[in-house]
């Protein structure tokens, strides 16, 4: 037992003293769990099919390491579509954002490092509304009847803690990130024209979410050097006393 803490101990020991430095970008799919049971509710109303709560994402960012503090930004997207045939509409819903993330190193290892971290910026979902089949014969027919999308927006502000781990390889490696996204908060809905929308529905202001992404970048790990026990304590060298001149005086 003693000697599984005392590794334990010299393991964290060494990811504290080590320092990481350097900078990279990542992409990948994201999965947010996202509560749509509103507006679902409101779907099935008019015939739509439901929308999925395992909302599939796909993004990227890049970041840049340095004395243990990570600082960067990432964006994301992804569309979900529905579609009511008693109506003939086709729906797509899409969620997205994009945020300044910083963050700093809890452990560093050579292949693992673990960051806890604060992402702030701005997202939310846009639905559009259009005809199901979606064929226009020609121009002058838009002119006749050019109301044939509706496009509403619902977005607002950002907060968004998370925690990263990076698994570096050599120029390439893995990150695994999640969170937990507060947001759009002071969200309202919107028309793409300027216009207002008084009553809509009701759309997740929060999820939790997870992501998995390609990183490639560039990496350098440098140790902590010990100091000695001189350089600690601020002592000099002792000096050696000076040797006694032994030589009998007649001989001087």
């Amino acid at each position: 037992m003693k000697k599984t803490l005392g590794l334990l101990l010299f393991l964290l020991t060494l990811a504290w003293a080590r320092t990481t430095a350097g900078g990279y970008g990542a992409f990948g799919p994201t999965l947010a769990l996202l509560n749509y049971d509103d507006i679902n509710t409101t779907f099935q109303r008019y015939g739509f099919t439901k929308l999925n709560s395992r909302h599939w994402l796909f993004g990227g960012g890049g970041y840049a390491l340095a004395n243990r503090v990570l600082i960067g930004g990432a964006g994301w997207g992804g569309t979900q579509s529905v579609t009511s045939e008693s109506l003939n509409l086709f729906c797509r819903v899409n969620y997205g954002g994009g945020e300044f993330r910083a963050g700093y190193t809890i452990l560093d290892f050579k292949h693992l490092l673990v960051i806890a971290g604060l992402g702030i910026g701005g997202g939310g979902y846009s639905i559009s509304l259009s005809p199901e089949n979606r064929t226009v014969p020609s121009f002058d027919s838009l002119l006749v009847h050019p109301g044939r999308t509706s496009t509403l927006n619902f977005s607002g502000f950002n907060l968004n803690p998370q925690i990263a781990l990076i698994l570096p390889v050599s120029f390439v490696g893995l990150e695994l990130r999640g969170g937990y996204n507060f947001g759009p908060l002071g969200a309202n809905w919107g028309l793409t024209d300027g216009g207002t929308l008084l009553r809509g529905p009701q759309m997740p202001g929060s999820n939790l979410w997870f992501s998995l992404n390609v990183i490639f970048g560039g990496f350098s790990h440098e140790k902590t050097k010990l100091k000695s026990r001189i350089e600690i304590e601020g002592g000099n060298t002792p000096e050696e006393p000076p040797q006694r001149d032994e030589t009998p005086a007649e001989q001087k």
